[in-house]
């Protein structure tokens, strides 16, 4: 979301050249959150999870974002050298939907990884469950033998 964000400023600056101060502003708090997002995202998980597909999802990620943020950060320090600008719109137009594209399979994975965990929640419940169940059942006919047992007892002293 954040790599669209960032093209669509972009895309506002090729048509709209020279772009307002306002739009470089905002290109600029994107792609500070772009980078923040990428290293809470890759960090965190990539830590948390230890899946060797999002490993290699990431490695293979890795020089298209760092190509849109150069390009963005280019765009930005020199906003006013038109040739060096339209070169760096390109390379982040190009950029950005192989970033798209590994994104999406990243965000597969993620989601593939919380079926896995919620699958294994489901039986570690169901095994607790049954457990309880089986305790519930061991009380239940535990106290009706001994309840039987005085029964019986109180028969034998009666007769």
């Amino acid at each position: 979301m954040r790599s669209q964000k960032i093209i669509k400023f972009v895309l506002y600056y090729e048509i709209n050249k020279p772009t307002p101060f306002i739009n470089i502003v905002f290109l600029e708090n994107s792609i500070n959150e772009f980078i923040l997002s990428h290293k809470l995202l890759k960090n965190f998980h990539l830590k948390r999870f230890n899946s060797k597909n999002l490993e290699f999802l990431y490695s293979k990620i890795e020089p298209f974002y760092n190509n849109i943020v150069t390009s963005a950060k280019t765009l930005i320090n020199d906003k006013d050298n038109t040739k060096k600008v339209n070169n760096f719109v390109k390379i982040v137009k190009l950029n950005e939907n192989d970033y798209l594209n590994i994104m999406d399979k990243i965000v597969m994975e993620y989601e593939e990884i919380g079926r896995e965990r919620i699958a294994k929640i489901e039986s570690r419940e169901n095994i607790l469950n049954t457990m309880v169940v089986l305790i519930f059942l061991n009380i239940f006919f535990m106290s009706g033998f001994e309840i039987l047992k005085k029964k019986k007892k109180k028969k034998a002293n009666l007769a």
